[in-house]
């Protein structure tokens, strides 16, 4: 392969055409989706399918989306993943960030799509003859409504019927925030935050709750990084240090607090740690210093727990009755960790329907 392949540079504006994000604008954006945790959710919004639900991580392989086709031309898609289906057609899905419409989108995921599949073909990975399994998809942040059309059809004037045959043909997947999942609607909000970014508790605390699920401290530490950058304008965000969780920042959102020192504070007293100690002095018991510290941290956490559960509901719809709020006080730590864990995947639990 040549050198070029090797190297992703800027492309020159086609006259025309709107190419969307700036390249310094979303750059930190697209860097999370570099992650495969992150591109597995956005198969499953294009995909609804059981199949895709199944792919994991480790199913994913990024591959090169710089071309450079015979003739010279230059294109790059923003992200290109490969999702290995065992026996089955390996899926390349072509992302492209967009801030807001393109009139002739469609036109140029044909470009991109065209230009992957040629690039594939040179590298020996079309199989039996046959193309690529291309699934382009356009994931918009833009809090305007998405005008553009999504197929080539919805562009072509109305010719003679053979004529429209011998046309080309694409139709790209859209996701955004109506179609989006819980977690990919969180952090599309995040990116377009405002002087509304006081009201993103519930975003912070779906994001934060499937980052911890996923086990990969890299990814949750890109994420964390993404926020301070994105919201530091209205909250001083810059003054946290690297070490600062997404729980954390969650927190000081959630609660207001000015700078870290108020929310390490504000976390001692939460968990109990003042009262474990005093009443373990005041008793001179070894044992009940251990009981009070560890009480406290459980009477924290299933606080914190309680809220987080609340807001979720509350902000996808859900019940907010007198009755709802005593089934969720009468829950254990576990079964409040359970019913989050479903929530972040879409799912109102049978426990808290029809109260």
């Amino acid at each position: 392969m040549c050198a070029a392949f090797a190297r992703r540079q800027k492309l020159a504006p086609c006259p025309g055409l709107d190419w969307g994000m700036a390249a310094g604008s979303d750059i930190d954006f697209k860097q999370l989706f570099a992650f495969p945790e992150l591109a597995c959710e956005l198969l499953r919004c294009a995909l609804p399918l059981p199949w895709a639900r199944r792919i994991r991580p480790g199913d994913l392989e990024r591959v090169n989306s710089s071309y450079i086709n015979r003739s010279g031309q230059q294109r790059h898609d923003d992200i290109v993943w490969c999702i290995h289906r065992g026996a089955r057609p390996n899926i390349y899905m072509l992302v492209e960030f967009q801030a807001r419409p393109e009139q002739f989108m469609a036109l140029r995921m044909l470009s991109y799509s065209g230009l992957l599949c040629e690039d594939l073909v040179h590298q020996h990975r079309a199989t039996h003859g046959h193309l690529p399994v291309v699934l382009p998809l356009v994931l918009y942040c833009g809090r305007a409504p998405w005008t553009a059309a999504t197929s080539l059809v919805q562009l072509r004037p109305q010719v003679d019927p053979y004529l429209d045959a011998l046309q080309p043909g694409l139709k790209y997947h859209l996701v955004d925030r109506h179609n989006a999942s819980p977690l990919i609607r969180a952090l599309l909000e995040i990116e377009q935050a405002d002087e509304r970014q006081f009201q993103l508790v519930p975003e912070l605390a779906t994001i934060a709750v499937w980052a911890r699920r996923q086990h990969n401290p890299d990814l949750s530490r890109t994420i964390a990084d993404w926020i301070r950058r994105q919201l530091g304008v209205t909250f001083d965000m810059q003054k946290l240090p690297p070490e600062c969780s997404l729980e954390e920042i969650y927190m000081m959102f959630e609660h207001k607090f000015r700078d870290f020192e108020h929310l390490l504070e504000f976390q001692a007293t939460e968990r109990g740690l003042q009262k474990g100690l005093k009443q373990g002095l005041e008793q001179g018991l070894e044992q009940g210093r251990d009981q009070g510290i560890a009480q406290g941290r459980a009477e924290a956490e299933l606080a914190e727990r309680r809220r987080i559960l609340q807001l979720l509901v509350a902000h996808n719809g859900g019940p907010a009755s007198g009755q709802f709020t005593d089934v969720i006080h009468q829950a254990s730590s576990d079964q409040l960790a359970l019913w989050i864990e479903r929530m972040i995947a879409g799912e109102l639990p049978p426990e808290l329907k029809g109260h």
